[in-house]
Order: C-alpha cells, then structure tokens, then sequence
C-alpha cells in the first residue's frame, strides 16, 4: 500500500489489500501448523509396528549379579539396621574387582559408581579394610550428591562421561529424590520413574537402597513400602529381613526379568561380609528337621502331639516332618502315637554341613547394609 490513507482508496482498492493481507495471514498460519507438526513427529517416542518389533533382535540383559540384579532399576528394602549398607558395599567391590559376591557368585568387572551418603570416607575406608577386598580402580565413590532432578542430570552426565561405568549403587533413596508425600503414588513414580530413565538409556543398573518403617509381611511387595509407586516404578524389588540380633537373614527378591525367590544369608560380623546358605525354604527345613531330631534325643520318646507343643509347631506340620524323617530313617513309631530319634549318634547332621551343600546348589546372592558406627555392626 503507498502513502495514500485509507479514505482515499476505492472499494475496490480496499478489498484487494484486504486480500492480501488475508492470503499473508493464511500462509503464516500453513507455515506454523506445518512447523509445529514437524516438531511433534520428531519428538515422538518410537513405534513398532507388530512384525518390525517380533522380527528385531535384542540383546539379552547385562546382569550384575546373574539372576538376581539385572540391568534398570532395583530398590533394596528393609528396615534400618539390618545390614543393607554392607551388602551394597559388598556388591559395588564385588562389581568392579570380578570378584565374589555372596561367597559363590563370581561377577564380571565393571565399571561402578557408589553413591555412599550415609557414610564418610572415613568410615568407607574402615569398612573396607574390615572386608579385606580389593579394590579396584572401576570403582567410584562419592558421599554427597544433590537431589531430585539435579541428581538426575548430574548421573546422566557422568554416565555419559564414563560409559564404563554400569552398575550405580545409591545408599540411600531418600537422599536423591526429593517429594512432598513420600505416600503419594504419583510423587513416588516420578521420582522413582526418573531414576528408572537414566539406568535405560545407559544401559546400566541402578540399585538403591530404601529404609522402611515396617518389617516384611506376608504379601512383602505390597505392604514393603509406604507408597505403591516405588514398586511399580522398579524393574526388581529386593528386600531383606531378619530378627534384631542375628546373623542369619533371608532376601526375598521379585521382579520383571528376575524369577521369584528367597535366599538364606548368613553376616560374619568379624569381616563384614554376606555369605549365601541356599535357598530359603530348604534352609529352614534343614533347621527344623534338626531342631525335632535334637529335641527326641534330648527327651527321649514322645507323643506328636507334645513335640509340636515344645516346639512351638502346627501339630499338623510336625506330624508331616515326622512321616517324612520316618521314611528316611532318622526316627521311628516304637509303639503308637510315640516317637524317638533312631541311633542318635549317627543319624544327627550338622547344619553346617547342610548348609553347605545348599550353598553349593544356590545360583544367586543378594545386596546388604548398616549405618552403624565403625565399632559396631548392629
């Protein structure tokens, strides 16, 4: 349009302008939606079509502990206090030396990052010499580190940096995510889920440890944490429990690449260290098929009835261990409804033996810890 106003243009002058103006209006309109369209597609998540995804080959997933920590994310619960810590520092040595978890369970080396924040180096340093393992130079250590999304772009970083490094340990959860309502289940997922991202994209395996404020339950996935949310965030929970006071535990473990199980533990308190007795169920079968066997030859003859009772047993179960050590000969039905250990001197085994021998059928071993001071264990 040139200097003339508006007054001085024709009806017909005013309607070709206002073209114009429309058609500029219309192609900066084209122009944005093509834009926006462009960006949209090129942000978009992958999708498979139905025989392009059965047709890809995959590779299998990296393991850190085989059959038990796979690669992606694992959350390791209990209570305080129950050894958490040790075990995670014994897995982060294990990892980065190739050597042995769980006294049988060899790993291959790796690079590791241990983010070790309950602890000071000080204290780091006397519980590894307490362990006596190597350490090697795979192994990173850090006793700080910020929270929430600034922990999570400053993993991404370093993983970026060292692209050897795939086994992250993180001692504790709470410590790098930062929620409101830690009973929130989408506030958990998130945090939790964010974790999740960086072990995917890396390739690597992220497992945290995560205090409780109740013991292990029957339904453990479920009544384990405070929120839903950290479970389903997690490709692997983990959870350890034992009584106050003890050396044994058992390590209940579940998850999406990981079979089902429980693993009896057992902590020497002189060395730090957790050592794998085999599968839970047969441990404690071992321990109570020997507890009957020591009360009889303690008592002499008895009734079923009166065993369960010492014994603090279900008379049904006790029954059923007695037909089942009759068959095998340890005991006998000398007269009925009484029954008595057969040559004591030869038919008791020892639990260590025993557990030896499950030691040796074990495949697995799991993940430990304590905050204690570097006197004590407990």
């Amino acid at each position: 349009m040139n200097s003339r106003s508006i007054a001085d243009l024709s009806d017909a002058d005013l309607s070709a302008e206002k073209s114009k103006l429309n058609a500029q209006t219309s192609s900066t309109a084209e122009t944005s939606a093509r834009f926006k369209t462009e960006l949209l597609r090129a942000k978009r998540p992958k999708i498979w079509s139905g025989p392009e995804l059965v047709e890809t080959e995959f590779p299998e997933p990296r393991w850190i502990v085989p059959g038990l920590v796979p690669e992606g994310l694992s959350i390791l619960a209990g209570v305080p206090k129950l050894g958490k810590s040790w075990l995670m520092l014994s897995l982060a040595l294990a990892a980065s030396s190739g050597g042995v978890f769980l006294g049988n369970i060899w790993l291959s080396p790796i690079g590791v990052l241990l983010l070790s924040l309950e602890d000071t180096p000080r204290r780091l340093k006397n519980r590894m010499q307490k362990m006596n393992a190597e350490v090697d130079g795979r192994l990173h250590i850090a006793t700080s580190w910020p929270k929430g999304r600034e922990c999570v772009e400053q993993l991404d970083a370093y993983l970026s940096e060292n692209p050897e490094i795939k086994f992250i340990g993180i001692d504790t959860l709470a410590k790098v995510i930062a929620i409101d309502d830690g009973k929130d289940y989408i506030q958990t997922y998130e945090a939790v889920g964010q974790l999740k991202t960086v072990a995917d994209k890396h390739g690597a395996a992220i497992t945290t440890v995560h205090h409780v404020g109740k013991a292990v339950r029957e339904d453990w996935v479920q009544g384990l944490m405070d929120s839903t949310g950290y479970g389903a965030a997690a490709d692997t929970i983990l959870a350890l429990t034992r009584k106050r006071g003890q050396a044994d535990a058992v390590l209940k473990a579940t998850g999406r690449d990981v079979e089902e199980q429980e693993i009896a533990l057992r902590f020497d308190a002189d060395i730090g260290t957790w050592a794998s007795l085999g599968n839970a169920a047969d441990v404690q079968e071992t321990r109570e098929r020997q507890e009957l066997v020591d009360y009889l030859q303690a008592n002499g003859r008895m009734k079923s009835g009166e065993l369960a009772k010492a014994l603090q047993k279900s008379p049904q179960a006790t029954s059923n261990l007695l037909v089942k050590l009759e068959h095998e000969g340890v005991v006998h039905s000398p007269e009925y409804g009484r029954w008595e250990a057969i040559n004591p001197r030869v038919t008791r085994v020892s639990s260590e033996s025993a557990e030896e021998e499950l030691t040796h059928d074990s495949p697995l071993t799991p993940v430990i810890e304590d905050e204690t001071d570097d006197e004590g264990l407990f």
